[in-house]
């Protein structure tokens, strides 16, 4: 029987940093399993969220920690993807990827991203994790050329010695939660490695992604 997972779900003020980092402390020493980041950059008097994750990565040893959850209109695919993948290396594989569709779309669309409807941003979600694990491939560049995503030979691994990077795969290939709905708190599916988490299945329309790395492995349903 598995063990029950136990997680900490913060949303950080500019004026709780320290409160906020003894807690983290507390819970590592404790034993507890994963600490969830409010990513909500819309929300000014919130500290942000990856600024905030790198912190408490470096103040603690085993938990790990994820952002509840990225709202990927405002953190587009490309530039996520170092972040996430660096954030995983610096951490030794402690970072996890939270991501979701998007929900309050005024508040995002004050920040200057386009309203999307429900089914929009279901299929630019999808498209964004399909780019994401092409993103991770050690020593591979990828060229997308999708509906809601384009790259040009783009990589974005960490820039470390190519036999490093392949040694330290699973460090720097996030796990990526996937919420099954688009508002409110979803049911959330936990992949143990990037592989293996796949947005809903939608009828939008159709990308191309193409990587002169090996492809992934062929992902899996979300749970519902």
């Amino acid at each position: 029987m598995e063990e029950e997972q136990v997680d900490v779900v913060l949303g950080v003020s500019t004026t709780a940093v320290a409160e906020v980092r003894a807690a983290a402390v507390a819970a590592d020493r404790a034993g507890l399993d994963l600490i969830g980041i409010q990513d909500e950059p819309y929300f000014g008097h919130l500290v942000d969220a990856f600024a905030l994750i790198a912190d408490l990565l470096t103040r603690t040893e085993r938990i790990q920690v994820f952002p509840d959850v990225v709202p990927l209109p405002l953190r587009p695919a490309a530039g996520l993807a170092r972040t996430a993948s660096s954030l995983s290396l610096l951490s030794g594989g402690r970072f996890q990827l939270g991501l979701g569709a998007g929900g309050v779309w005024d508040a995002m669309t004050s920040m200057g991203v386009e309203r999307l409807a429900p089914a929009q941003s279901l299929a630019a979600l999808e498209e964004a994790i399909a780019l994401l694990r092409q993103l991770w491939r050690a020593d591979a560049e990828v060229t997308a050329d999708g509906d809601w995503y384009a790259v040009a030979s783009t990589s974005t691994m960490p820039a470390t010695e190519s036999g490093q990077r392949r040694a330290n795969a699973s460090a720097t290939n996030p796990p990526i939660e996937c919420p099954t709905r688009t508002q409110g708190r979803g049911t959330f599916t936990t992949s143990s490695s990037f592989n293996n988490c796949a947005a809903p299945h939608t009828t939008g329309r159709s990308s191309e992604t193409t990587s002169t790395g090996s492809a992934p492995e062929a992902p899996h349903p979300a749970r519902s």
